[in-house]
C-alpha cells in the first residue's frame, strides 16, 4: 500500500471525521525523495501531535483514504502506467490477510485500487478504447461492491464506474457494425488476459476477480446480483442507438442515486437531459410521437431541476417544434380541425415557456451560452411565426371548423374570441 502511495497517494486525504469523505488534506505516509527513494514519513511533516491521524488505529499511518467524487481530475494528473503500478499494488495488498475484524485495511486498499481503475477508465475513454475502459471500470466496481453496506468512498466509486459506462453506450451510438464488433474481440481479449495476470498476485480472491464475463453480472445467473451492481454485458455492446441511448440512461439515473458530490451531481444531471434530448431527436425522426415527447418532457424536467433554465428552453422549443409538425403532418382538409388546433396551441404555449425561459439566460454571444441562446430565441420566433402562418390560412381557408372559440382565442390572440 505504501508503494502504491507513494504512486499516486500525494493528493489522498486523512478522513476528518464520520462520513465526510476526507476533510483534511495532508499528504499521505509514504514519498520519494529527491534521490528516488522511499521515504515512510509525510512530506513536510512538522511531527506534532495534531498531524497524527487519529484514525491510525494500527499506527502504521497508513489510514489515508480516497477523495470523493474527483477521480477525474485526480487521475488527469498522473500517467496511466503509474496509475496502474499503484492498482496492482493496492490490489496485492488487499491479498494479504491482517488481523482486522472490521476489514477497514481491505476497504481502504480496496478502493485505493477501484479509484486507480476508473481514473485509468475515464482516460482510455477519452481515448476511444472502449474494450479496455469498460474491464478497467467493472473490474474497480467489483472491487468495491464485495462487502456489505458500502461506505461513502465506495458508492461514489459505483457511481463515477456507472458513469464511464454511460459515456460508454453513448460513445457506440454512431460507431459502424464492423468497428462494435472489433470493441467485443477487444473486451474478451483483455478479459482473458486479466483472467491470467489475476491468477498470479491475488491468492486471496481481493481485488482482482473474474467476475467479469460474456454474460456480466446482469447476464445469466445474476438472481442473487442486486439491480444496482448489476455492471453492462458484452452482448448489449452495438445495439441500436435507442438501446445504447437507453442503457445510458439507465445508468445515469444509477449515478445519481450513489453520488454525493454536488458537482459531480450537477454534471450527470447536465448529460442525462442531454441523452434525454438526443432520444427525443431519435424518436421524433422516426415518428414515434409519443415517447419523443415523453423524453423531452423528461429532460425539461432535469434541465428546471438544476436551474439549467437555457437546456430547457431548448427542450420546449424541440417539444412545441414536435407538437407543431404534427399538426402539420394532420390530413388535408378545409380550416382547422380541432385536433390541429390543439397542437397548434400547445406549440405555441411550449414556445413561449421557451422565450420566458430565454429571457433568463444571456443573449451576449460573448458570454458564456450567449451563442446557445440566440439559437433557442431564433427558433421560438421561427416556430411562433410558422404558427401564426397556419392559423391565418387555415381561418382564412375553413374558419376554424370544429374549433372550440376558446382555441381559436388563444391562437391569434386576446379578445379574438369575440370576432
Amino acid at each position: 500500500e505504501g508503494v502504491g502511495d507513494s504512486l499516486v497517494g500525494a493528493g489522498w486525504r486523512w478522513r476528518g471525521g464520520e462520513g465526510d469523505g476526507g476533510a483534511v488534506d495532508n499528504e499521505c505516509g509514504f514519498y520519494v525523495d529527491a534521490d528516488g527513494n522511499l521515504q515512510e514519513e509525510a512530506a513536510g511533516s512538522s511531527g506534532d501531535e495534531e498531524d497524527v491521524d487519529p484514525n491510525d488505529v494500527e499506527g502504521d499511518g497508513a489510514t489515508s483514504r480516497p477523495n470523493v467524487g474527483d477521480t477525474a481530475e485526480w487521475g488527469s494528473a498522473y500517467p496511466i502506467s503509474d496509475l496502474e503500478n499503484a492498482m496492482e499494488h493496492y490490489a496485492a495488498a488487499a491479498g494479504i490477510p491482517r488481523p482486522d475484524p472490521s476489514q477497514q485495511h481491505l476497504r481502504r486498499v480496496s478502493c485505493k485500487a477501484a479509484k486507480c481503475g476508473v481514473a485509468m477508465a475515464m482516460r482510455l475513454l477519452k481515448r476511444g478504447n472502449v474494450a479496455h475502459a469498460l474491464v478497467r471500470s467493472v473490474k474497480a466496481f467489483e472491487g468495491v461492491t464485495k462487502g456489505s453496506s458500502p461506505q461513502r468512498e465506495e458508492q461514489e466509486l459505483m457511481s463515477e464506474a456507472m458513469q464511464v459506462w454511460a459515456e460508454m453506450y453513448l460513445a457506440l451510438c454512431d460507431r459502424p457494425k464492423d468497428e462494435i464488433l472489433q470493441i467485443r474481440a477487444e473486451v474478451e481479449e483483455a478479459r482473458e488476459l486479466d483472467r491470467v495476470l489475476a491468477a498470479g498476485f491475488s491468492p486471496a480472491g481481493g481485488f482482482c476477480s473474474t467476475a467479469f464475463s460474456p454474460g456480466g453480472s446482469s447476464g445469466a445467473g445474476a438472481g442473487d446480483v442486486p439491480a444496482a451492481h448489476q455492471t453492462p454485458t458484452v452482448a448489449t455492446l452495438g445495439g441500436e442507438k435507442e438501446e445504447n441511448c437507453n442503457l445510458a440512461i439507465k445508468f445515469l439515473v444509477r449515478a445519481l442515486q450513489f453520488c454525493y458530490s454536488a458537482p459531480r451531481r450537477a454534471e450527470l444531471l447536465v448529460k442525462l437531459g442531454s441523452v434525454y434530448k438526443l432520444l427525443g431527436t431519435f424518436y421524433t425522426t422516426t415518428g414515434r410521437f409519443t415517447r419523443a415527447h415523453q423524453h423531452y418532457h423528461q429532460g425539461i424536467r432535469v434541465f428546471q431541476q438544476i436551474g439549467d433554465t437555457l437546456s430547457a428552453a431548448s427542450l420546449s422549443c424541440c417539444l412545441g417544434s414536435l407538437f407543431l409538425t404534427r399538426a402539420h403532418a394532420a390530413p388535408h382538409a378545409p380550416g382547422i380541425t380541432e385536433e390541429q388546433g390543439t397542437d397548434l396551441q400547445r406549440a405555441r404555449a411550449l414556445f413561449l415557456e421557451a422565450q420566458e425561459g430565454i429571457g433568463l439566460a444571456p443573449l451576449d454571444p460573448s458570454k458564456p451560452g450567449g451563442r446557445k441562446g440566440e439559437e433557442v430565441a431564433r427558433d421560438v420566433r421561427a416556430g411562433l411565426a410558422d404558427i401564426d402562418m397556419a392559423v391565418g390560412i387555415g381561418l382564412a381557408s375553413g374558419k376554424g371548423q370544429g374549433m372550440p372559440p376558446e382555441v381559436i382565442a388563444s391562437l391569434i390572440g386576446e379578445g379574438a374570441e369575440g370576432e
